[in-house]
Formats: C-alpha cells, structure tokens, sequence
C-alpha cells in the first residue's frame, strides 16, 4: 500500500508538471505575437522552479527529524492549495517591466509559482523518503523513470487528446482539480509515513577496502559508497546543461517556419524526457556502442540543417532534427547515469543536473541572444556535446596517439573551419543583422541584372525587397499584379483617398503604394523591424501616402483603439486592412481566431476589404479563413501565383469582403483560384479552442 502511495503521487505530480507547461505557454503567445520566445523563456521559468523545487528537497533532507520534513512539507502543500485560483483568472495584460522576457517570468510565477515548486521537489523528496523508510541504496532510481514516464505520457497527450477537443479555460479547470488529488495524495502518504515513522537511520559512510566480510555494509559494493571525483560533478552539470541547450535550440529551429504552438513544444520535450527514461531505466537500453555510432551523422546532419533546413517540408524538418535530439539527448543522459551517485545522495545530483538545466536555458534564453546574430546556440551544443565526449572516452587514445584519437583531434579542427565556412557561405550578402526577443533579422545586399536588390530577411524568408540604381518599381516585383494584395488595393484605390492598415511593416514595400490622399497605419511588434525598415528602405521616407507606425501587436492595439472612444465604433472606419504578419513564416495564430475576426470587422466600413497573406510551407490557413467567411456570411476569395523568375515572388492571399463588385470584377475573376479540395475541411479557431494539427501539411 506505502509502495503504491509513493507511486502514484510521483507519477501525479510529474504528469501535472509538464502538462501545466504548454497550458500556460499556449495562454502567453496572444500577449507577446505568437513568437517562439515565448517558449524558451517558459521554459527558463521552468527549469528555474525546477532548480528550486530540488534545492528543496536537498535542504529538507538535512532535517535530521523526519517527522519534521512531513509536517513542513504538509504545510507547504496546503498553502499552495490557497493559491490555485490564480491560475483560473485571466491574467491582465503585463506592461513590460523591463524586457518581454522578465514580464513572463513575473506572469508565470503569479499564475502557478507556488504549486509547480512543490510538484518539482516531489520526486526527489518522496525518492529520499523512500530510500530511508526501506533502507534501499539503489531502489529508488525506478521511480525517477516512473516520473519521466508520467511526464511523457503529459506532453503527448497535450496536442493529440487535450488541445484539438478541449478549451484553454476548461483545461485550467482540469488541471486545478488533478493538483487537488495530487496534494490528497501527497496528504494520505506523509500522515502514513508520520504514524509508521520507523526510517532507518542510515550513515553516510565512505567505502573503505579494509572492510571486513563481517561488516553490515559488507552486501553493498565499493561503488555505491566512493565519493563523487570532481570530473563526475562536473558532469552531473555539463551534461545536463548542453542537453538543455540542444532541446531548447531544435525546439526555436522548428517553430521559426512554422507556427508556434503546443504541437512542435512538445515533440522535442517529449523525446527529451524520453532520453532521460532510456538513459535512465534499469533495463540497461542505454549500450553506448550504437549510440555512439549513431553520434558522427547526427554532427553532420546538425550542420546540414542548420543552413539549409527551411528549404525541407514540415515533417522531413521535424522528423530530422528530433532524430538529432533523441540520439545526442540518450548519449548525454546515458552518460550522466554512468556517472550518477548511489541513492543516498540523491537529492544532491539531482540538484547539480537541475542547475546544469537552468544554466542550459538562461543561455539560450537570456546570453545567446546578445551574444549571437542567429541560432548559434544549436551548433555550440553539438560542437560541446562532441567536446565532452572526447574528455570522457578519448583521453588515452590522444596520449598513445592511436587512430580513435587522431581522428578526434581531426574532428575537433573539422568540425568548427566547416561550419565556419558555411556561416560564411550563408551570410556573405548580409549588410545589417539584429537578435532580440522575436527573432533575428537580416538584410542582404545582392547584385542582379535590374540593379542592386537589398533584402529583409526574417530568419529564413524574405519581408521585403527594394532595387536601388534602376529605374524598376520594386513594389511591382514584391507584390507582383496578379496578387491578391495587389487586386484589392487596385480596387479600394478607384475611390479618391482610402484610410488602410496594416499589421506587419516589414521592409515598408506596402506604403510604396500610398497616394497623396491616403492614409496608412503600420502596426509592428519588433522594435528591430522598425528599425531596418527606416534606416535600411526608402520606402517609408519616399511614401506620398500620410503614414503612421504604432508599436505592438497589431490585434492588442486595435482593440485598445475600440475601448478607448465611447463610440461603439472608431470615428475613421478602414477601407482595407492587412494581415501579413510573419515570424520568419509562421503565423501567430492570435490574429486568426474568430475574436480577432470580429475585432477587425469593427474597424472596416461594411464594404471593406480584409487581406490576408496566408503563404506558408508548412501550414494551410485557408480554411480557416474561409469558414471564417462563411460563419459571417461574407465572400472569401483565394488567389495564389507562382514564383516565376527569380526577381518576383510567389504568393497566396485570401480576400474576405461584402462588396459584391469586387468579386465580379473582370480582373478578380480572371484570377481568383476555386478551393474545392477545402471546403470539406472548414474549421473555426477561437482564442480558448485552436490546434494546429488539423492544418499541417506533412
């Protein structure tokens, strides 16, 4: 009964801990743009309460009074329960305190700061207890496994039975009802242990070999009793560290084309843990001979990837670099476990690896970022992780000088020159770069038969493009005549001024075809985009067009733009307005949902126009945007063209209208494209109940 006590509360809390994640992250996107940052600063604030939670029961472990840690914990756990209706609230909008990244560690830790310390101090805690009340060296690590097995079966089930069938309120409902059993639980065990309080008093001896066969401890092995060398704790951190790293970086890789969400979260995370289950299991599953045989491709497939990855569809892309992460994550935890101390100093490794974690994340978090132009966290994991093999298997291979350490020593000049030599490769046009919070910008500068073409680069697509020294109309070339953003303004533009807005500036392409009469407001999130389109384009400085820029999420500032007039209605109603908002080329899906749709109808006149880019490699937004139509009983209308050389561009739009002559102008018709192979796949997203599974093309 105690045995299954102590189960079933560790597997509780592991899977509350890791299906609260995406919860939380996915209720985050609409506040911040939809970007991938989003995650990997959860992600900090996860591993950081993680940290906590093992520093918790690293430092209970010294109350020598057993009776004391349950009443402590007991106490602990009840409060927490106080504090699980913040989490039901919806949360206020958060003025940035100094950086996006400090507003949602602040946000996260009002929501469920308390109650996710405690489920990350429950494993380690309850392992301890464990191991003291049965008196059992090594009987505890199964639980560990147990744990990240919980966790995974939390995160998988998350995008393919939570997300696609229940809303984001009803989740955080389910969610505080299960923390309610688990603290149950956890309740019923600790009064079990404080009745039945005979713990085995157990030493913390060390081993010495002139122990005699008579000794108590004469069963257990020289092993489980050594002290940890300072190599080892080194490890306990490095490895865990640079698996955290390489999580983390493949986790940004997959979402900058495709769009955030909890779907391309949980995949990497969800391999990651199960690296900790392989490496981790009693079954012996980790064999370093076929992982490591393993560890050459993934190096060179990590650089492959890393350069030219966008060009893949989405499934050879996620396929690919989780294949990366599941192989050097079990090397790295393989390892760990190889080096990992008896059960008796438990709450002691598992705090190293969790700090090991946390340092991973703040790098690739809060460092990398200002360090780096691009992700160049994701190599320097490889680079690290290949490093610390070396240290571990090679070193006398390098003093005899035999084959395995010459080709080590190779690799270590190999691998750095030849990813220096793409790096270069890659970026020799760039003229400008900026890393912050929502991505990494580029502009590149190359030379054409028409002119000199500079081009705004959001990761891996381009946002804009102007030719300087010719005498070509660079819209003409970005927006070509036959795309659907050309054909609405084309159509709004036969009135005598039109008042458009845009949400997404880019390179500023769209205030090329503002007239003396019109009026444009851009609405940008990222400072840089502004930034580069100002000093970088002319397009903004040449506009005969009266343009206005606003800083933030374009759909959080037309809401505020509603509430702030006592008008039901703004005085100065859109003729257009367009949604080409782009995070390299994914798609925050905020701005999709059925809310926003309603937000931006009450900013257009009844005939106006809603434009919205929906070009995108890896997800179909039509759909959406037609059911969208239909719901409000409105006209869609689809236009796609191809790339046809390589100075135009190839597009898709979705037009979303009342007015009838828009749809039976000679042009439109000419272009419009039929969409019979969507309509049996209509769907509507709102901001509780969105997936982006239904919508994947693979």
């Amino acid at each position: 009964m105690r045995y299954f006590l102590f189960l079933i509360t560790i597997i509780t809390s592991a899977f509350l801990l890791f299906q609260i994640q995406p919860i939380l992250a996915k209720n985050l996107l609409p506040t911040w743009g939809g970007g991938s940052s989003v995650w990997t600063t959860s992600m900090l604030f996860f591993q950081s309460m993680l940290l906590l939670g093992y520093a918790h029961a690293f430092c209970m472990s010294f109350i020598k009074n057993v009776k004391s840690q349950l009443k402590l914990q007991a106490l602990f756990l009840l409060f927490s329960l106080s504090l699980i209706p913040n989490l039901l609230k919806t949360p206020p909008y958060l003025a940035k305190i100094s950086t996006p990244e400090a507003s949602i560690l602040v946000s996260l830790f009002l929501e469920v700061g308390v109650p996710f310390y405690l489920l990350s101090s429950t494993s380690v805690l309850l392992q301890h207890w464990y191991s003291k009340h049965c008196n059992q060296e090594t009987g505890a690590y199964p639980f560990y496994a147990w744990s990240n097995l919980a966790s995974l079966i939390a995160l998988l089930s998350y995008p393919f039975l939570i997300e696609p069938y229940i809303g984001l309120a009803q989740q955080k409902l389910i969610w505080s009802y299960t923390y309610l059993s688990f603290v149950v639980f956890n309740l019923i065990l600790i009064l079990n242990l404080y009745r039945h309080h005979n713990f085995a008093v157990f030493k913390h001896l060390t081993y010495n070999n002139s122990q005699t066969s008579s000794d108590k401890h004469s069963n257990l092995t020289p092993e489980l009793f050594n002290t940890p060398s300072l190599k080892s704790k080194a490890l306990w951190m490095v490895l865990p560290s640079l698996a955290v790293v390489l999580l983390l970086s493949i986790t940004q890789l997959l979402t900058l084309n495709i769009s955030p969400s909890p779907l391309l979260w949980i995949v990497p995370l969800s391999l990651y843990l199960l690296s900790y289950i392989i490496g981790f299991s009693n079954l012996n599953i980790y064999q370093k001979g076929p992982w490591l045989t393993l560890f050459p491709f993934c190096v060179l497939a990590s650089l492959l990837m890393f350069f030219f990855g966008s060009q893949f569809n989405s499934l050879s892309q996620i396929a690919m670099y989780n294949f990366i992460l599941l192989v050097v994550a079990v090397i790295c935890h393989g390892e760990l476990r190889k080096v990992a101390p008896s059960s008796h100093d438990l709450p002691r490794f598992y705090l190293y690896a969790a700090l090991g974690g946390m340092l991973g994340g703040v790098f690739v978090s809060i460092i990398a970022p200002q360090l780096f132009k691009q992700l160049t966290e994701f190599p320097i994991a490889i680079f690290g992780i290949f490093l610390i093999l070396g240290v571990i298997y090679s070193p006398q291979s390098i003093k005899t000088l035999n084959a395995k350490g010459v080709a080590w020593c190779l690799s270590l000049l190999i691998l750095p020159a030849s990813y220096y030599a793409l790096s270069h490769v890659y970026s020799r046009y760039d003229i400008a770069n900026i890393r912050n919070f929502y991505g990494y910008l580029s502009v590149k500068e190359v030379k054409t038969e028409h002119g000199i073409s500079r081009r705004l680069v959001d990761g891996t697509t381009v946002h804009g493009e102007q030719l300087f020294n010719t005498a070509i109309d660079s819209t003409k070339i970005y927006y070509g005549p036959n795309t659907g953003i050309n054909l609405a303004l084309k159509h709004v533009q036969q009135r005598t001024s039109i008042n458009m807005a845009v949400i997404g500036l880019g390179a500023g392409v769209l205030a090329g075809f503002g007239r003396p009469s019109d009026h444009l407001t851009f609405y940008e999130l990222n400072p840089a985009v502004k930034f580069l389109a100002e000093s970088q384009f002319d397009y903004l400085k040449n506009t005969q067009a009266d343009i206005q820029i606003v800083m933030g999420d374009g759909r959080v500032s037309l809401t505020k733009a509603l509430i702030r007039p006592k008008a039901k209605q703004p005085k100065n109603l859109l003729d257009v307005l367009i949604i080409d908002a782009f995070t390299s080329g994914a798609i925050p899906s905020h701005l999709l949902t059925l809310e926003a749709y309603e937000i931006y109808w009450k900013h257009l006149k009844d005939k106006g126009l809603l434009v919205i880019h929906t070009s995108n490699n890896h997800v179909d937004l039509v759909p959406l945007l037609f059911a969208l139509a239909e719901n409000d009983n409105k006209t869609a209308s689809y236009f796609t063209t191809s790339k046809v050389s390589k100075y135009d561009y190839g597009s898709e739009w979705v037009v979303i209208t009342n007015d009838k002559s828009f749809k039976a102008s000679a042009k439109t018709n000419l272009v419009e494209k039929t969409l019979k192979a969507h309509t049996s796949n209509q769907l509507i997203w709102t901001d509780d109940f969105n997936s982006l599974l239904p919508i994947m093309k693979f």
